[in-house]
């Protein structure tokens, strides 16, 4: 299983959130984290499932993976196995999730099947224990959200989906 994490704007929480997620599906998967703007349509078509990740706010909108996505053809969309998962301060999580809802509307009006809801990590907690429980919500949604929709073998689950 080749999965994706693309990420846009690459800030030290998200790209430490990333690499948490990447680690956390270590295995029988084969994981990459490529920044938006860097990503290639072979990124993509190889790909079986693609996790977006994005910090939002008024000041830095999510720019490099809209126009990633635009940049595909339908045909490319259509199936592609897709989880959100925000990154963001408390302050603008708000505004973040609305854009991730909307998002999320228009990747399943294109024929994605989504791994579930977006989901926020927070990225501002002063306390070490507030960003470690962050990090373990990561690996605990990684459990419940995306091995739960990804089995070991692809093979069966292409079967399994009808494919």
């Amino acid at each position: 299983m080749n999965i994706l994490i693309l990420i846009d704007q690459t800030t030290d929480p998200l790209k430490l959130f990333s690499k948490t997620l990447a680690s956390s599906l270590a295995g029988n998967h084969s994981t990459r984290i490529v920044p938006a703007m860097d990503a290639t349509v072979a990124d993509w078509n190889r790909a079986d499932c693609v996790l977006l990740g994005f910090t939002y706010s008024s000041a830095h909108p999510v720019i490099e993976i809209e126009t990633f996505l635009a940049s595909q053809s339908p045909e490319n969309m259509v199936g592609k196995n897709i989880a959100i998962f925000q990154v963001q301060s408390h302050e603008d999580a708000p505004l973040s999730a609305a854009y991730g809802y909307g998002l999320t509307r228009r990747l399943g009006d294109q024929g994605v099947s989504l791994l579930g809801s977006p989901i926020v990590f927070f990225c501002d907690g002063a306390a070490a224990h507030d960003r470690e429980g962050e990090l373990m919500r990561v690996s605990q949604w990684t459990s419940r959200i995306v091995k739960g929709y990804i089995p070991p073998n692809l093979n069966s689950w292409r079967f399994a989906r009808g494919n």
